[in-house]
């Protein structure tokens, strides 16, 4: 009896710990400035799709020629930050196969980077993240450029809007 006892008051002591520390986790991202740096460059808080509003934020921004779209998503996963950058194209990818074979060879080759090309009718080049801390500005924009770069060095391209 009282090892059921102990049993039960130490799963309740762990279920709170682990709601104070997401809790702590929201209150820190909350607080920082990456979301206001991000709105200045011209990114556009969405609302989020998910009942998680406080743990969850999500901003897009369009490419000046409309040929990209991008998106910047944070999560909270296990006590863990999930960060996701997205770049998505706006046309189908200049393949029969909807990026599937884009989307192999590019898992393989930039498997270090986590880069990943997906999607049907909206391709979408994705990136994810697991980390402690949020990233900075500088280095979500550095990512995107390094993707638009990977775009053009593996020789990926997008339909003509004319050939749709």
């Amino acid at each position: 009896m009282i090892l059921l006892i102990l049993v039960v008051v130490l799963l309740i002591s762990s279920i709170v710990y682990e709601q104070r520390k997401r809790n702590r986790i929201v209150k820190e991202i909350n607080q920082v400035t990456l979301f206001d740096d991000l709105m200045h460059l011209g990114f556009v808080q969405s609302d989020s799709a998910t009942k998680n509003k406080d743990s969850e934020k999500w901003f897009s921004k369009r490419d000046e020629n409309d040929e990209f779209e991008y998106h910047c998503s944070f999560y909270l996963n296990r006590g863990k930050i999930n960060f996701e950058t997205i770049l998505e194209l706006k046309r189908r990818v200049v393949n029969n196969n909807n990026g599937l074979i884009h989307d192999f060879k590019l898992s393989r080759r930039y498997k270090e980077k986590g880069f990943h090309l997906a999607g049907n009718s909206f391709i979408k080049f994705y990136k994810i993240k697991r980390v402690t801390e949020l990233p900075t500005a500088a280095e979500i924009m550095n990512d995107f450029s390094e993707m638009v770069k990977t775009l053009k060095k593996e020789n990926i391209r997008t339909l003509n809007k004319f050939e749709i």
